[in-house]
């Protein structure tokens, strides 16, 4: 029997296109969970549906939430962890060896060399390993895998379209990401420069924003001077640097409240609030409801609707 599509064994990653994933529960007194510890697979896309994962490569740890991403490229040596203080659900796509790279080529080769493929070599394709929102030019895509991967008897031509539309999808979205928050006026060179200290200060913001940040710590994870940093960062993401912060920890904090039974004071300390009538007055501006109310607003319309359907 053919190795299944979805969660198949480890060593048959990068044979076929596969789906790693599934639904991890709360647990609040269990140790934090790892897999894959020390896997090395091919080119990969790490979604998170609900809650937050944890990606450690050799020299990094990516905090990948709902609704963000992080490509990780073939050979590349990681674990997976889960802290599981919230259920946490992952959907990630695993592609065969090279290919996003035949993929990528198609995007660029001409009809010619393409009519004649021993003339084409697909070109390497490496994207810099960055938790980054997850553009609506990919979660179309995935949000069809998805919808196949709920069928159990999967069509083996309608999943390997779905991972090619995946694949384009990649290649065409991913080609701008090297350069994206460098600003037009600016040479190639430091465009390239910019987005790569800018999006390295973004990841260390989401590994460590449940601890006490200082602006000079940011800079210095993009080894730029805090002023330098502060105007560069607010003109990537339309956001300072203090308000991005506080806007992933609210977000955070949103996400437990409903998930999880936890006291709202230590969600408030977990998220990297210093002060529960500050974390209260903040939430409350952001959410229109304080925390208890917001636990019993969110949890009564998500049961209204699990009702509907």
């Amino acid at each position: 029997m053919p190795a299944p599509r979805i969660n198949p064994p480890t060593a048959a990653l990068g044979r076929f296109n596969a789906v790693m994933g599934g639904l991890y529960p709360y647990g609040p007194r269990r140790r934090p969970l790892q897999q894959a510890v020390g896997f090395a697979g091919p080119l990969s896309l790490k979604v998170v549906l609900q809650g937050q994962g944890a990606w450690r490569t050799l020299t990094r740890r990516y905090a990948v939430d709902a609704g963000f991403c992080l490509v990780l490229n073939e050979g590349e040596t990681y674990s997976l962890v889960f802290d599981t203080d919230e259920p946490v659900e992952t959907f990630c796509p695993f592609f065969a060896a090279g290919f996003v790279e035949d993929a990528a080529s198609s995007l660029l080769a001409s009809d010619d060399d393409l009519l004649d493929s021993s003339r084409m070599t697909a070109r390497g394709f490496v994207v810099a390993p960055h938790v980054r929102p997850l553009p609506p030019e990919l979660a179309a895509p995935l949000g069809r895998l998805r919808r196949l991967a709920r069928v159990r008897e999967l069509d083996d031509l309608a999943w390997d379209d779905a991972f090619f539309n995946l694949a384009l999808a990649l290649a065409r979205t991913s080609t701008g990401w090297h350069a994206e928050h460098g600003g037009g006026s600016r040479r190639l060179a430091t465009r390239v420069e910019i987005t790569r200290r800018l999006n390295r200060a973004r990841d260390f913001i989401h590994a460590e924003v449940h601890r006490r940040l200082v602006l000079a710590d940011i800079a210095d994870a993009a080894s730029l001077s805090p002023n330098h940093f502060h105007r560069l960062f607010k003109a990537a993401f339309q956001s300072s640097p203090g308000l991005y912060v506080t806007r992933l920890r609210l977000a955070r904090a949103a996400r437990r409240i409903v998930a999880t039974d936890a006291p709202i004071t230590e969600i408030c300390f977990a998220t990297g609030f210093e002060s529960l009538g500050s974390f209260s007055a903040r939430f409350h501006r952001a959410y229109g409801a304080s925390p208890a109310a917001w636990r019993k607003i969110a949890r009564s319309e998500k049961s209204a609707s699990l009702h509907r359907v």
